[in-house]
């Protein structure tokens, strides 16, 4: 069953027929409904999850908004997302309700402890019901990971009422997570001219539409440009929550290679761009391109900060950017 933009369903029309689909090859004593996630930012998410299940350690894997988003943008084969989506519930997916969970301390969860930072402003909400520590004008708060065996990685902030019966403080809680993030997450920095010839040539090459020779001449030019193209992203291994690699050690020993000032620009929760500090770069432009990219790229969700920081290397501080810092 697919259905084109000749014949637009509404968002509910939609979910009623997709949830009704996945339901037909679900036992009948587990089926699936929708219900409302909050997410990040103050937003929220309609997760497709058991309808026996209120609470979860795991956040739903699907969501139906992102499958309407699909939907409209082209054809949308229901019957084949629907047992894909059926198969993986009965396969793989495994919720465990918070209150079955056997969490007597925190060495039963210590290991899969790590951190994620998010803005402050928009989160206030959740920060009343969540550990978290003030980081300039963000907030670093505590994640419960579960890393699959194909490398998959999922998680769900720690509470207040889990933590509530632990014999740790803050700081501790802080140390063991922020390792524990290095760790199992890593840190990842690659030049943005790489990152480009890798898009131009990953790309699925079509001789009637694509040029070979213009190809090339690109990815030469690009080549030839690698040290004028002096930005770096930083993100984790998996892509997700990167922006949480702005707390690790690999940002102080690029800056120290380099035996120079960074300024780090909020991409995205996900990642960050690092750019060495120069004369030919002022506050201002690095502040309008951040704003653009809040307004028009990203999803509020997924929106980290309108500031830009500067990391000094001499002095390991990191900061939110301000006119003194690009005095040279």
């Amino acid at each position: 069953m697919s259905f084109s933009a000749n014949s637009v369903m509404s968002y509910e029309e939609f979910s009623d027929v997709m949830l009704n689909a996945i339901n037909e090859n679900l036992p009948t004593e587990r089926k699936l409904t929708i219900r409302k996630v909050n997410k990040n930012n103050s937003t929220q998410k309609d997760g497709i999850v058991f309808s026996d299940m209120e609470s979860f350690l795991i956040s739903p894997t699907f969501y139906m908004d992102d499958f309407y988003a699909n939907y409209l943008k082209s054809e949308f084969p229901i019957d084949d997302f629907a047992l894909e989506i059926s198969d993986f519930y009965k396969r793989d997916y495994d919720p465990t309700p918070l209150e079955l969970l056997d969490i007597e301390s925190i060495d039963d969860i210590k290991n899969r402890l790590a951190l994620k930072v998010v803005n402050t402003e928009l989160n206030k909400s959740l920060l009343e019901e969540i550990p978290s520590i003030p980081f300039l004008d963000l907030s670093i708060v505590f994640l419960i990971l579960n890393i699959e065996g194909d490398g998959n990685v999922s998680s769900t902030i720690l509470t207040n009422e889990l933590l509530k019966d632990f014999d740790i403080t803050i700081d501790e809680l802080y140390e063991i997570a922020l390792s524990n993030t290095e760790d199992l997450l890593g840190v990842k920095i690659t030049d943005m001219a790489s990152l480009l010839i890798d898009m131009l040539t990953s790309a699925p090459f079509n001789p009637e539409r694509d040029n070979a020779e213009e190809l090339e001449k690109i990815i030469e030019e690009i080549h030839k440009d690698q040290e004028k193209i002096n930005m770096y992203v930083m993100t984790n291994r998996t892509g997700f929550n990167g922006a949480t690699t702005m707390l690790m050690s690999p940002l102080k020993n690029f800056a120290c290679d380099l035996e120079k000032d960074i300024y780090i620009i909020p991409a995205s929760i996900h990642e960050v761009i690092l750019i060495p500090v120069t004369s030919e770069i002022s506050l201002d432009s690095l502040l309008r391109i951040v704003e653009d990219v809040n307004q028009r790229e990203l999803k509020k969700s997924e929106i980290l900060s309108n500031n830009v920081y500067y990391y000094n290397y001499e002095a390991c501080t990191l900061s939110v950017a301000e006119e003194s810092n690009f005095q040279l």
